[in-house]
């Protein structure tokens, strides 16, 4: 049976990539009101100082027409302000019980849509909220017909994207990202997406990741190492670099399964190498299959170099991972 998904290994979107990623600018017939700051940066920072709700009531309650005056000097579209407006809720609304959390979200994004309906970025900044409280419903263990209709307008909101600029990797990358998350479905939806984004952007860093972490879910050993090895290590760099450490233990994990041993040995050998060169890593990297390979068939290889290196640099959640994963296989 495929593992159970998780958030560690599999590596979701950080706030700040996906922000970089919906703040695309969209020309404006006006000019920033600063000489060096950004509209988009110019209202993000309003937001924080103006708009701090904690709790859903006075979200549901906000004045989008008072938002609107209140914001009209930056130089920005009104349905932009609004989705902006969305992106900055998200982090109150997709934390809260579901599905009243997305309606308070929506609102903002259906007026969004009423003033541009067919605003690229507006769709698909409401997929990715969708997504978002469709994910936080998972983990709160709401009612399987809550996290069908999240999903449902998630993936409405991305369908409606691909007329608008089919040749758009983004657009459908959101939708496999529906998809892979989606309990009702599995990963075999989620890769003809990716499979359309890479053929769009053949470098596109994230479509590439999910596409092998599809491979590796339907266990397609083969095909999910090479895919794994095509993820560019270009794409993480700084706060994300520990997913590209993820992507190559998982590819060595599927050379392992798929019965190329010393392939696997190398490969393992150098996520260690990796780590002793930069041990912050430690930090993120969940580093599950290699603790498990350590424990396992290539334990006389691995252990003792994984061991000295946990202890070098004092990681003892890991440590007592191997030892239990390494007690379970002399049990065995």
């Amino acid at each position: 049976m495929p593992r159970a998904r998780s958030p560690v290994l599999r590596g979701r979107l950080s706030q700040r990539d996906r922000a970089r990623t919906r703040r695309r600018d969209r020309p404006s017939p006006r000019r920033a009101s600063t000489e060096h700051a950004s509209p988009h940066d110019e209202l993000t920072r309003w937001l924080q100082g103006h708009v701090t709700h904690d709790e859903l009531e006075p979200i549901e309650r906000l004045g989008l027409r008072a938002y609107l005056r209140a914001t009209e000097g930056f130089a920005l579209e009104p349905d932009e302000r609004l989705r902006q407006l969305a992106i900055h809720l998200e982090r109150v609304c997709a934390w809260r019980p579901q599905p009243r959390g997305w309606r308070a979200l929506d609102r903002v994004y259906q007026r969004a849509l009423e003033l541009r309906p067919r605003s690229y970025l507006a769709l698909h900044s409401r997929a990715i909220s969708a997504l978002e409280c469709m994910q936080s419903a998972k983990r709160s263990k709401a009612r399987p017909e809550v996290v069908r209709a999240l999903f449902e307008d998630g993936r409405a909101a991305a369908l409606a994207l691909l007329p608008l600029a089919p040749e758009r990797a983004d657009a459908w990358f959101v939708l496999g990202h529906l998809h892979y998350f989606n309990p009702q479905r599995g990963a075999a939806e989620a890769l003809e997406r990716y499979d359309r984004a890479v053929a769009l952007e053949p470098r596109n860093g994230w479509a590439l990741l999910y596409r092998a972490h599809c491979l590796h879910d339907m266990e397609r050993w083969a095909a999910a190492a090479e895919a794994y090895a095509a993820v560019p290590r270009e794409h993480y760099q700084g706060h994300s670099a520990w997913r590209y450490i993820v992507a190559l233990e998982q590819r060595a994990d599927c050379l392992l399964r798929a019965g190329a041993r010393a392939r696997a040995l190398a490969a393992f050998r150098d996520v260690l190498a990796r780590l002793a060169r930069d041990p912050a890593q430690l930090e993120h990297a969940a580093l599950t299959m290699l603790v498990e390979a350590a424990a396992g068939p290539l334990r006389d290889e691995l252990s003792a170099p994984l061991e000295r290196l946990l202890r070098a640099h004092q990681r003892a959640i890991l440590l007592e991972r191997l030892a239990l994963a390494t007690a379970r296989g002399d049990s065995a």
